[in-house]
């Protein structure tokens, strides 16, 4: 039997709000009241740059709204729609959450097994997106993979190869931080 793969988008966003970043400010700046949100990594391989967002919470920890405090204004949309997708639940009704969010089209370093089309799947002509957030540990290796929507089809395909991928450290002030990575997974047939 013939293996089919497969094509994988991966997409990273890094989202930060450390303490470091607060002395950097303009006087503009709205000031920083809560710190520590584990960065973001999204990558669609066409948008690249950072941007730093400005973030309010409801009681939840639901995104209420989001502000572009520096980078470039067509990243912002991008930027706030990674932002959304999380719930900050330790942070509630905070205001003025600073989020860097860099956008790389490639990272060097990065190792990924393909996705297995599961065969059960093309029989059934089964063929979507599966997006994935996975938490990456500081050394860039998945720990945790939780799907967010698709095909249940295809989700277990696509947190399989995932769990197997390698990803260059994340670094801040020098130091390799834990991140989550936004991941969208596409099987075509």
């Amino acid at each position: 039997m013939k293996r089919v793969f497969g094509t994988v988008t991966l997409s990273m966003a890094l989202l930060i709000a450390p303490a470091s970043i607060a002395g950097a400010q303009s006087p503009n700046t709205p000031a920083v009241n809560k710190a520590n949100l584990v960065p973001i990594v999204v990558d669609d391989g066409k948008l690249e740059g950072e941007v730093t967002l400005s973030v309010d919470l409801d009681d939840s920890g639901k995104v209420k709204q989001t502000m572009l405090v520096s980078g470039p204004n067509e990243l912002y949309a991008a930027a706030d729609k990674v932002t959304r997708m999380f719930n900050h639940k330790q942070f509630p009704a905070a205001s003025g959450v600073l989020q860097q969010v860099s956008f790389w089209k490639k990272k060097n370093g990065m190792k990924k097994a393909a996705p297995i089309y599961p065969p059960i799947a093309r029989a059934a002509h089964v063929s979507g997106t599966v997006q994935l957030i996975a938490v990456v540990d500081a050394d860039g290796h998945v720990t945790q993979v939780v799907p967010v929507s698709g095909p249940d089809m295809l989700k277990g395909s696509a947190i399989d190869a995932v769990k197997q991928w390698i990803y260059p450290q994340f670094l801040l002030n020098g130091i390799a931080e834990q991140f989550h990575a936004v991941i969208e997974v596409n099987y075509k047939l």
